[in-house]
């Protein structure tokens, strides 16, 4: 092992026992180790052969997450200085390496240990004062091992270790040379005037602000600022100041203000500064031949008229309104070439990979025969006689399925086991059903959704494939567009490139997760949104499915005529008992909300919406908190 490796493991003895963590990135996946020994560490790092970025925690931790919570005591402060030289500044480090070509890192020792309290709080000072990284102060940051190499650049530079034997200091030392000058929010201001986005200027200065919309305001501007670049210190006096201050006058003002703005910082900085700045920072120039001659870049369709080529959407729909038959006649298609829906040319044929958490293996394998046999895929045996027979196997189709195993957007791992299988298998299409069952966060919620639809951006991007994700209608049916109906609409809708919105006209049965499955039919209309391929009618599409174990399914298609389309086809207005249901889907994802905030997401009016909050308090599902707030009942 390296010299700068001996360097960390010295550091890691020194501080307390717990939970050591190493970090590593390979390509854009990104994962974190927990080790109960220094020498588990080691075996680990001697263990890898592959090629991939490799960082360490200073802290030790009381459990095997690198969370805040966990960070115990510590003797040593730490800094990514990026482009500053630790030969230029003071206090000088005990520690010091070069991470890259002129990009540096550095740690400081202590004479004891002090709580994270402390520790956070003079690292933020230290950073303001070396001038370093604004996010390298939080309690989990991870620093680049010395002397390994970063395979951010085509070289794989081999970082170097400047030296291991420097002074210790003790905390009142490193706090009188780091102790900040005294700031205002103007100043503030005006020394980040070109930095701070005109409208995060103007929420900081407003006189008057919307009480209710304090807290989704306040993390807006936290997250902008932090995003720019501005100090944990400096944000603190803007938001102290304005008006958007909803701990103004509290004991625990300072404490408050402080951790929220922390996870600010938290969410905006997962790995080093100079990894981000890699990532931008090579940007690729195309002359106007070479992007007119890519004929990867021709527009078109994956199914012709049904879905766009390399495009990201979404399939929702009432309950029963056959969302996941219908994406996975799609899936069928796409992997064998056959016609969609019987009629409709796939135009781009390749493999598919399904992300399912919802029905049962049998009932996949029972719905997939119907399709196959549909679409003539399945083999057969034919007597010739004299004992003699034709015997055709079915055709191997390449779709690969990862069924029911609790696959979910917010685990890092998962992630990381699918861009690998997405590398090995190279799809046109892959589909997660249901979105519900995948994410863990509050649906309707822009800011805990939008890093999973990041995602999925990313990987669609990067695997030039279409993704799909299966969704459901709110309860409500006011809207006369279905992408305003979905539940979480406002960032899903914005989101999608290609979509269908299904709506049940008539079933003569339900499909059924029983052995013992009835045969359903149905009759739907389908609603076909495309951001780069203009308005399409509405379709109405007759599905027929046989009992389960027979193979019988058939499906019809044709314009949908509204002139001739029932009432129930044309849509009513919901019953209040419809509203009443819908209200309590919204309360399960997010307890406490106002009347305004929930008719804004039910789409009822004002009186309606609050008439059945007012019942479902009666009924003890709703407490009222003050007026025209409502909380989920436990």
């Amino acid at each position: 092992m390296s010299g700068g490796w001996e360097a960390v493991k010295k550091v890691l003895s020194n501080q307390p026992k717990g939970y050591y963590s190493l970090s590593w990135k390979r390509g854009s996946a990104w994962g974190d180790e927990f080790f109960k020994s220094i020498d588990e560490m080691e075996v680990w790092l001697k263990g890898i052969t592959d090629e991939r970025d490799l960082y360490f925690c200073t802290t030790t931790l009381s459990k095997p997450q690198r969370k805040k919570p966990n960070v115990q005591d510590s003797m040593y402060l730490w800094q990514d200085l990026d482009a500053v030289d630790p030969r230029k500044i003071t206090p000088k480090p005990t520690i010091a390496w070069e991470s890259s070509p002129d990009r540096y890192q550095a740690l400081w020792k202590l004479d004891k240990y002090y709580s994270p309290e402390d520790i956070e709080f003079i690292n933020q000072s230290l950073a303001k004062k070396v001038h370093a990284d604004h996010g390298s102060w939080i309690l989990t940051k991870v620093l680049r091992i010395p002397g390994t190499h970063n395979y951010k650049y085509p070289e794989k530079p081999l970082g170097k270790l400047l030296w291991s034997k420097g002074k210790v200091y003790s905390y009142d030392e490193i706090e009188k040379l780091t102790e900040p000058k005294t700031v205002n929010s103007e100043s503030i201001l005006g020394k980040y005037n070109n930095r701070i986005p005109e409208k995060v200027r103007n929420l900081l200065t407003a006189k008057e602000v919307s009480i209710g919309s304090r807290s989704d305001t306040l993390w807006y501007i936290e997250h902008e600022l932090a995003k720019v670049g501005i100090p944990l210190e400096e944000i603190y006096v803007l938001i102290k100041n304005s008006k958007w201050n909803k701990f103004q006058g509290r004991s625990d003002e300072e404490a408050r203000l402080t951790s929220e703005i922390s996870r600010a910082f938290e969410d905006e900085i997962i790995i080093d500064k100079e990894e981000a700045e890699r990532d931008f920072g090579q940007l690729t120039i195309e002359a106007d031949t070479e992007l007119m001659s890519d004929m990867s870049l021709y527009p078109g369709w994956l199914i012709k008229d049904f879905w766009t080529r390399k495009s990201h959407g979404i399939v929702a729909g009432e309950p029963k309104s056959f969302k996941s038959t219908l994406v996975m006649d799609m899936m069928v298609s796409v992997a064998s070439g056959r016609k969609f829906l019987g009629k409709y040319d796939v135009m781009d044929k390749g493999p598919v990979i399904m992300i399912q958490n919802e029905n049962a293996s049998w009932i996949m394998k029972d719905r997939l025969s119907k399709i196959r046999a549909n679409k003539k895929l399945i083999g057969h045996v034919k007597d010739r006689g004299h004992r003699k027979y034709e015997i055709k196997f079915p055709r191997e189709l390449p779709i690969y399925y990862i069924n029911q195993q609790g696959f979910s957007l917010s685990n890092e791992n998962h992630k990381r086991m699918l861009e690998e299988l997405l590398e090995k298998i190279h799809p046109k299409l892959l589909v997660l059903d249901p979105l519900y069952l995948m994410f863990d966060g509050v649906i309707n919620s822009a800011k805990e959704l939008n890093p999973a639809l990041s995602w999925l951006l990313y990987i669609k991007e990067k695997y030039e494939l279409s993704v799909v994700l299966v969704h459901h209608w709110n309860k409500s049916g006011n809207s006369s567009r279905g992408g305003q109906r979905m539940l979480g609409s406002t960032t899903l809708h914005g989101w999608i490139e290609s979509a269908w919105y299904l709506a049940v006209l008539e079933s003569t049965s339900e499909e059924s997760d029983q052995v013992d499955m009835p045969s359903a039919s149905s009759s739907l209309v389908m609603e076909r949104e495309f951001r780069g391929a203009g308005k399409y009618p509405l379709t109405a599409i007759s599905i027929s499915m046989g009992k389960f174990g027979s193979s019988d399914y058939s499906v019809g298609v044709e314009v949908y005529d509204k002139s001739s389309a029932s009432k129930k086809a044309r849509g009513k207005s919901p019953s209040d008992e419809d509203i009443r249901e819908q209200i309590k889907d919204l309360f399960e994802t997010k307890p406490k909300m106002s009347v305004t905030q929930v008719r804004d997401y039910v789409g009822s009016s004002l009186r309606v919406v609050t008439d059945c909050c007012k019942f479902l308090a009666t009924e003890g599902y709703l407490v009222e908190q003050g007026k025209d707030r409502y909380e989920l009942v436990r």
